[in-house]
């Protein structure tokens, strides 16, 4: 297949026509790279002669009409487009206008033809020539190279239009337009024969032409590298608006999301007692959340618990789940969404405990992790089935210790037949939980293995799996993305500077602020941002609370679970016990389209943040 740029779902392409076209050049052979919605500004040139025509070149077809291009704002800059800029490393590239609907061509003027309500034809004038749009194009195409390159393009060059949705073209067309060079509905079927032989009838045979300084360039991958990577695309980059990259993404990320979710969901559907093992981003959330859906729908009570009270949150408002002092109310078919904690806080204050927390932080801890949990399997195991529930499921599960799990099951109201599901990620075990204990099949439940990255794009994926095991890492579904940031700082002012810079060109990209999250070890009191109130005037805000038209900051635990389109990942320090692997590998994972790592330089001698593991960090403070 092609490359693409940009690489969207044909779906999202309004434009009838330029859908088709898309479509069918999509499957051109790898070897061609497709520019789709090409945008150009140049300095205007007070020549008369055709734009793009440097040095006394011509071309006999190339007489441009007025009003193919447009000023803005008073600059002197001209800006045009065309829809196609189709490049072979090869060939050279072709200028490719498309025009949707029934087409014809008389007197100098083209016209679409449409029909009224009583079925009547008439023929309206294009607002733009069509052959001018692509010509254009061609020879802005053409100086760009140059300017950039210091020599003409060594390949060949055509421009040429395409009526995807006519078989043929009435009237005499124009002069400046060979017939090979429009593409009726027919071609777009065996579009790179009709693309070969454009670029054989060329009207401009540049290959083999010399460099200022005489050398032969031939039509050499260099040429056709400089033309895609230093010509084409920046310009499409510059005129692609960021947020607008984000929200493609996010349509092609829900669309795998949706068929990979609805996939596992069928291959599992008779497996009552299952753990799902999965990377960050195959989708564990999700589908337990659709688990917890489909047995809503059936009429049972379902229980969805997980660690971190901030994930609790956000699963209960899409889920529109109830809390634990609702249920006992409830009728059939409910899912009740709570952190293990708070669940068992409410159950027993509810049935008449006094349930007090400890203020000290040693007997709080013990509370948490030991005490409340042995309570509540106390109580359930003695409780009538009015307190229970038909379905348990446990999202993050690597969080939970074994003796939780036992707690958990006492909840069941049919031990032995009630559905028992635990999703978990071996490589987030920040709390010292029982990863063990589930791999090693003592909890009864089958396993399953999620292997499909649904979240992040290839580049965060990469960076992902460097923090695990082979056997571990998950395979990138969503193409796309660009590099993984890694900015070092020696001082917290530096970073803070460093912060602001890039969210500072994020902004200007159009980036929606509400987008960004800063994720740091350290509450922000204690971080490089503890004075800083806003980001070049946009709000800073702590979560949970949220802000619309604000960027978030959140400690990484706290954020664990969630996810965000931009992360910002920083006071990253060496020798610190909350900034191991895992801790960094939880934070960036967080991120779904760029992430930003910000680490302290180190000497040579000391080991990094990135590289030091410490095996007790986290296990103080059994809540966030």
């Amino acid at each position: 297949m092609a490359r693409m740029i940009p690489n969207l779902l044909t779906q999202d392409i309004d434009n009838d026509g330029e859908r088709l076209v898309y479509n069918a050049a999509e499957k051109l052979p790898d070897e061609y790279v497709v520019l789709y919605s090409f945008k150009y500004r140049l300095p205007s040139r007070p020549e008369s002669g055709p734009v793009g025509v440097t040095g006394g070149q011509s071309d006999p077809r190339a007489m441009p009409r007025p009003g193919r291009m447009t000023r803005e704002g008073g600059k002197g800059d001209i800006l045009g487009e065309t829809d196609f800029v189709i490049a072979h490393p090869d060939y050279g590239f072709i200028t490719l206008e498309v025009k949707q609907g029934q087409i014809t061509y008389n007197n100098g003027v083209w016209y679409e033809i449409k029909s009224s309500p009583d079925g009547r034809r008439t023929e309206h004038p294009l607002t733009k020539d069509p052959v001018d749009q692509a010509r254009n194009a061609m020879f802005t195409v053409l100086e760009l190279y140059k300017d950039r390159t210091g020599r003409p393009f060594p390949l060949r060059c055509d421009y040429a239009v395409c009526f995807p949705e006519c078989r043929h073209i009435s009237g005499q067309l124009p002069a400046s337009l060979a017939a090979n060079n429009i593409l009726l509905s027919d071609d777009l079927d065996k579009l790179d024969d009709a693309l070969r032989s454009i670029f054989g009838d060329c009207a401009r045979e540049l290959t083999g032409r010399s460099s200022p300084g005489g050398a032969q360039l031939g039509a050499g991958q260099d040429a056709f590298a400089i033309l895609v990577d230093q010509v084409l695309a920046p310009h499409f980059k510059l005129y692609t608006l960021l947020e607008d990259r984000i929200c493609q993404f996010e349509r092609e990320s829900l669309r795998v999301l949706t068929d990979e979710q609805q996939r596992i969901i069928e291959e599992t559907e008779y497996d009552t007692r299952k753990v799902f093992f999965g990377a960050a981003g195959t989708g564990k959330t999700f589908v337990a959340m659709e688990k917890a859906r489909r047995l809503r729908s059936s009429g049972k009570h379902v229980l969805f618990t997980c660690f971190n009270k901030n994930l609790a949150t956000r699963v209960r408002e899409d889920l529109r789940a109830i809390g634990p002092a609702e249920r006992r109310t409830a009728g059939d078919g409910v899912v009740v969404c709570a952190n293990f904690h708070d669940l068992l806080l409410d159950t027993l204050r509810k049935a008449g405990f006094q349930m007090e927390v400890p203020e000290e932080d040693n007997v709080r801890d013990d509370f948490f992790k030991r005490r409340l949990p042995q309570e509540g399997f106390d109580f359930f195991s003695r409780a009538d089935g009015s307190w229970k529930f038909d379905s348990i499921i446990v999202d993050e599960g690597q969080d939970f210790r074994e003796e939780w799990f036992v707690c958990l099951e006492a909840m069941l109201r049919d031990p032995e037949n009630g559905e028992f599901y635990v999703f978990a990620d071996p490589n987030q075990d920040l709390f010292g939980g029982s990863i063990e204990y589930l791999k090693s099949g003592k909890l009864g439940v089958s396993r399953h293995k999620l292997t499909r990255n649904l979240r992040n794009t290839k580049e965060i994926n990469d960076w992902a799996n460097s923090f695990v095991s082979e056997a571990l890492r998950a395979r990138p579904v969503i193409a796309g993305g660009v590099p993984v940031h890694r900015l070092t700082w020696s001082a917290p002012e530096e970073e803070r500077k460093l912060i602001e810079r890039e969210i500072g060109r994020l902004i200007s990209q159009g980036l929606t602020p509400r987008r960004i999250t800063i994720l740091s070890p350290r509450r922000r009191e204690k971080s490089c941002l503890a004075s800083v109130d806003s980001i070049h005037g946009i709000h800073l805000y702590n979560f949970p609370e949220e802000k619309p038209d604000g960027i978030r900051f959140a400690t990484i635990r706290s954020f664990k679970g969630l996810e965000s389109d931009v992360v910002f990942l920083i006071d990253i320090v060496g020798g610190t016990p909350a900034c191991t692997e895992a801790d960094i590998y939880v934070g960036g994972s967080r991120a779904r389209y760029l992430l930003y790592v910000f680490v302290q330089e180190s000497p040579p001698s000391a080991t990094t943040c990135e590289k030091q593991v410490h095996a007790d960090a986290g296990r103080q403070g059994a809540r966030l």
